[in-house]
C-alpha cells in the first residue's frame, strides 16, 4: 500500500504530476485501507455518512493538496430548478429541508414579523416540565395558515431562546408539541417577552427566502437579483455530524473544509438552560490524544463546529476558520464532573483561529465553551458576531465541585456580541471554582445585551480564584467588569472603559473577600463608576486600591469611602473616543503601579482582523429613542368614580386624574407608558398640580418577573417622601415640575422639583432605588392615584428620554 494516496473527487481534476491517483468510490473506502497519508484534491466530497476514524487510523495525515481546497460536505446539491415565475424557482424534493445554502451563503425560511419581533400578550402556567403555551395578540398568528404544524416559534426568554413546534392554535393561544426545559422564571414565555414565527408559507415574499412544502414535496426559492440556482449551487444539509475521531492518536487534518452539517428540530422542540450545549457537533473528537486540526475550515453548520469530548487530551485546533455556525464554535469537556481520569478532557489548545457569525439558529451558543475541563489554552483567536458570550469557562453554579481550572484565555479579540438579542452575557463569562484560571491580554468590546447584562468580563456564580489582568475592555452596554458573586478573584492592570450603565458592577455581598480590583484605568462618560450592589465592608468583602478613575464628562465619581489610594485623574489616553487607549507621555497611571501593555499581537497571528459580514440571523434591538410623544395607557374602573380624562385646569390643558372611594383596587385609576429603554442615563419628567385629597405615587419598573422597582416617590397631604423619608412639602393648586434622573443599573437616582416662583429648584441626589440596585431596564413608567377616598390631581408635559438626546 502506498503511504501517499490522492483521492480524486467527482468534481476534482487529475492527480498532480508525480503522485499516484486512486479514484476510490468514497473517501471512507480510502480510509479503510489504513494509509498513513491521504491527500485530497480540491473539489466537493458529498459524504453519505460521517467519516469515522478510530484507533487503526492513529498516525494518519489527512491533508489537502497544496493550493487546493477540498470540501467534505454533509449536504446534497439541489439540481433541476425550474423558474415558474420571475425570480421564483421550484424543484421537487422528497426529504424535509430545515437549512439551505446558496453558494456559501445561508438562506432563511419565511419569518414573521418581517422586521422586529412580536410581543407575548399574556402569562401562562407551566405544565409538568415547563411552559408549553404562548398567548398572542389577535392577528399575530393565523390558525388557517398552511401546514400549521410545520411552523416553529422562536421564544426569546432571557439568556436563552426556545424553539418550539406548533401543535395547535386556539383563540389567542398557540400550544406547542413540547415544553420548555424547566419551570423557572427564566424559562417562562411570559407577557412582554419577544417571539418570532418561522416557516410560514404565506410569508414567502422576500428574495433570498425559501420554503419546503411537505404535502407537495416542493422546494421553492425566491432568487435574489441576478441569481440562477442552477448555476450558483444550492445545498441542503443532511448529516448532523461529518467527522468523528474515537480512540485514535497523533492524527493531523490540514487544509480540509467541513461544510453543511444539518440540525433537525426535535418533535418536541428545543429548549435548554444555557449556552445551547445540548446541540450536536459537526466535528467530534473523543477518547483520543494529540489530534490536530491545522488550517482547516468548518462552515455553514446547523450545529456546533468542533467538540473535544470525553477522553480528548492534548488536542489542537489552530490557524483555522469557523464561519457561519448554527450554534457555537468549540466545545471542550463535559457538563458533569468526570471522575475517570482516562475520560477527563484536558489540555486542549485553540489558537490563531477565526470564529465568526455564530448562533445563526441557536443564538445562546458561544464562541468557545469549556465545561468541566482543566489546563486548556484559548489563545490568539478572534471571536466576532455572536448573539451571546464569547468564551465561557466553567459549568458549576456556586462553590461546589468543579473540573474547570488552570485554563488560560489570552490574546483573544472578542467583539460584536449580543447585538441586542439576548441578555446576561459577557465577552468572557466564568462560572464556579476555577483556581489557576487566567484572563490576560484580551481585547473585548461592543457587547450589547437586549436587557440587563452586557458585560465585558463577567464573573458569574461562584467564580473563584481567577486572575484578570492586562485586558482592554470597552464599549459595553452594562459595564466592562461585573461579578455576580465569587471568591478571591483578582482584577488588576486592566483598561476598563466606556461602559454605559456603570464601569464596575457587583451584585452579591458575601462574608468572604469577593475580589481585589487594583491598578486599573477606569474611564467613562455616562453612568456611575460603581453599579449594582456594593454592600459589605470595604477591605474585607472587597478591595479597591491604586486605580485611576476618570469621568470624561467632568462629573466627580462616587467612590467607596475606603478606596483612598486610588486617584481621580485623566489617564491621558491617545484618543479614547476613537478607541485608542495607548498612554500619552506624562500619564499619571504609572505612579500608581499601572504597567502599560501592548495588544498589537491580539487575535490570530499572521492574519488581518476580520472584516467580513453576513446578514443578521435575528433582528438587532438597539433602543435609544428620541424625545417625543409617549404612548400612555389608562387603567380605571368603570362606574367607580375613578377616572382619567382630558381637560383643563388653571388655564392649562392637561389630564385630570380623579380618585374615588369604593374601588376594588386602590391603585386605580393610574396611567403608564412602556418606554422599553435598556441603557443609558434616563430623564423622566412631568408637570403636576395637586388638588384636594390627592395621593400620587410615581414609579419606574423593569421587565423582570417579578418586576424590580427603581426610582419611586409618593406625595400625600402635600408631603413628598422617598423610601419613607419626607423630603419637602409641596403646595396645592400650583403647577410644579418634577424631574427624575436615573442611570440604569446604578441603584441610585436624582430628583428635582421646581416650584413656581422659587429659584433655584430643589434637588436631591443619591436616592436609593426601591428594590436595591437591580433595575437595568425601564419597561413601565407610571403615575398612580393611590387614595382610598376622593382626590384629584392634574398632569401635563410627560416625557421620558435618554440624556443627551434632542
Amino acid at each position: 500500500m502506498d503511504s501517499r494516496v490522492v483521492f480524486v473527487s467527482p468534481s476534482g481534476s487529475d492527480a498532480a504530476p508525480g503522485t499516484k491517483a486512486k479514484p476510490l468510490a468514497s473517501l471512507t473506502a480510502a480510509l479503510a485501507q489504513k494509509p498513513s497519508r491521504v491527500v485530497l484534491r480540491g473539489g466537493f466530497y458529498a459524504l453519505t455518512e460521517p467519516l469515522r476514524l478510530g484507533k487503526e487510523h492513529s498516525g494518519l495525515q489527512l491533508v489537502a493538496e497544496k493550493g487546493e481546497a477540498p470540501v467534505l460536505s454533509g449536504g446534497s446539491k439541489v439540481t433541476g430548478w425550474r423558474e415558474v415565475a420571475p425570480g421564483r424557482w421550484e424543484v421537487r424534493w422528497e426529504s424535509p429541508v430545515e437549512q439551505l445554502y446558496v453558494g456559501t451563503e445561508r438562506r432563511y425560511r419565511p419569518t414573521l414579523p418581517k422586521s422586529g419581533y412580536y410581543t407575548v400578550a399574556g402569562d401562562t402556567q407551566p405544565g409538568a416540565r415547563g411552559y408549553h403555551t404562548l398567548v398572542f395578540k389577535p392577528g399575530d398568528i393565523n390558525p388557517r395558515w398552511a401546514n400549521l404544524t410545520e411552523i416553529e416559534v422562536e421564544c426569546y426568554q432571557i439568556w436563552t431562546m426556545a424553539r418550539m413546534r406548533v401543535k395547535s392554535v386556539e383563540g389567542t393561544s398557540v400550544h406547542f408539541t413540547g415544553e420548555t426545559i424547566g419551570k423557572e422564571a427564566y424559562q417562562a414565555i411570559g407577557k412582554g417577552k419577544r417571539y418570532r414565527i418561522v416557516n410560514v408559507k404565506e410569508a414567502l415574499d422576500t428574495p433570498g427566502e425559501w420554503y419546503w412544502d411537505r404535502p407537495t414535496q416542493t422546494l421553492t426559492y425566491l432568487a435574489k437579483k441576478g441569481e440562477d440556482p442552477n448555476r450558483l449551487g444550492v445545498f441542503v444539509p443532511r448529516l448532523p455530524t461529518l467527522l468523528t475521531v474515537e480512540g485514535a492518536s497523533d492524527v493531523l487534518f490540514q487544509g480540509i473544509t467541513f461544510a453543511h452539517s444539518a440540525w433537525h428540530c426535535p418533535a418536541e422542540g428545543n429548549s435548554f438552560y444555557q449556552a445551547e450545549v445540548n446541540i450536536p457537533d459537526t466535528v467530534v473528537v473523543n477518547r483520543s490524544q494529540r489530534i490536530v486540526f491545522d488550517s482547516c475550515t468548518v462552515r455553514n453548520t446547523g450545529n456546533w463546529a468542533v467538540s473535544f469530548g470525553p477522553g480528548a487530551k492534548e488536542c489542537t485546533l489552530r490557524n483555522s476558520t469557523l464561519l457561519d455556525l448554527g450554534a457555537g464554535g468549540v466545545r471542550i469537556g463535559e457538563q458533569g464532573v468526570q471522575k475517570d481520569p482516562a475520560l477527563l478532557t484536558e489540555k486542549i489548545t485553540v489558537e490563531d483561529c477565526l470564529l465568526a457569525h455564530g448562533g445563526r439558529l441557536h443564538p445562546a451558543a458561544v464562541g468557545v465553551w469549556i465545561g468541566h475541563s482543566p489546563y486548556n489554552k484559548i489563545l490568539h483567536n478572534e471571536i466576532v458576531d455572536f448573539y451571546y458570550t464569547g468564551i465561557s469557562p466553567g459549568w458549576s453554579w456556586g462553590y461546589g465541585e468543579s473540573g474547570a481550572h488552570h485554563n488560560e484565555l489570552a490574546w483573544n479579540h472578542i467583539h460584536q456580541l449580543g447585538q441586542g438579542v439576548l441578555s446576561d452575557m459577557g465577552g468572557i463569562y466564568t462560572l464556579g471554582v476555577s483556581p489557576g484560571t487566567t484572563l490576560h491580554h484580551n481585547k473585548i468590546h461592543h457587547i450589547h445585551s437586549f436587557d440587563y447584562g452586557g458585560w465585558g468580563i463577567y464573573f458569574d456564580e461562584g467564580s473563584t480564584g481567577i486572575i484578570a489582568e492586562n485586558n482592554l475592555v470597552y464599549r459595553t452596554k452594562s459595564a466592562p467588569f461585573h461579578q455576580h458573586y465569587g471568591k478571591e478573584n483578582v482584577v488588576r492592570n486592566n483598561i476598563l472603559a466606556l461602559g454605559t450603565e456603570a464601569q464596575l458592577m457587583r451584585t452579591r455581598a458575601e462574608a468572604h473577600l469577593s475580589f481585589t480590583i487594583e491598578r486599573n484605568l477606569v474611564y467613562w462618560r455616562e453612568g456611575p463608576l460603581l453599579g449594582s450592589s456594593w454592600a459589605g465592608t470595604p477591605g474585607v468583602n472587597f478591595i479597591l486600591r491604586n486605580n485611576i478613575y476618570w469621568n470624561a464628562a467632568g462629573q466627580q465619581p462616587e467612590r467607596d469611602s475606603k478606596d483612598t489610594t486610588s486617584l481621580v485623574a485623566d489617564p491621558l489616553f491617545v484618543s479614547a473616543e476613537n478607541d485608542d487607549f495607548r498612554l500619552r507621555p506624562g500619564s499619571p497611571a504609572t505612579k500608581l503601579g499601572f504597567v502599560p501593555f501592548d495588544l498589537s499581537a491580539v487575535g490570530p497571528r499572521g492574519r488581518k482582523p476580520y472584516t467580513g459580514t453576513v446578514p443578521s440571523a435575528f433582528p438587532p434591538v438597539y433602543t435609544k429613542p428620541k424625545e417625543g410623544t409617549l404612548t400612555l395607557h389608562f387603567a380605571q374602573e368603570a362606574g367607580s368614580g375613578g377616572t382619567i380624562v382630558e381637560g383643563e385646569h388653571a388655564g392649562r390643558p392637561c389630564l385630570i386624574v380623579t380618585d374615588a372611594a369604593g374601588q376594588k383596587a386602590r391603585y386605580n385609576p393610574h396611567l403608564y407608558a412602556n418606554p422599553n429603554l435598556t441603557s443609558g442615563t434616563l430623564v423622566g419628567s412631568f408637570s403636576l398640580n395637586l388638588g384636594k385629597g390627592a395621593v400620587v405615587y410615581h414609579e419606574w419598573r423593569d421587565g423582570s418577573t417579578p418586576y424590580r422597582v427603581g426610582p419611586s416617590l409618593r406625595i400625600e397631604d402635600g408631603v413628598l417622601t422617598v423610601a419613607g423619608r419626607a423630603l419637602t412639602t409641596l403646595p396645592l393648586e400650583k403647577w410644579l415640575q418634577v424631574e427624575v434622573v436615573h442611570t440604569l443599573g446604578s441603584g441610585v437616582w436624582q430628583l428635582m422639583v421646581k416650584l413656581p416662583g422659587r429659584v433655584p429648584p430643589q434637588r436631591w441626589t443619591g436616592l436609593p432605588c426601591s428594590d436595591g440596585k437591580e433595575m437595568r431596564s425601564l419597561r413601565w413608567w407610571g403615575l398612580v392615584a393611590d387614595s382610598d377616598g376622593p382626590g384629584v390631581f392634574y398632569v401635563d408635559s410627560l416625557s421620558v428620554l435618554v440624556k443627551g438626546d434632542k
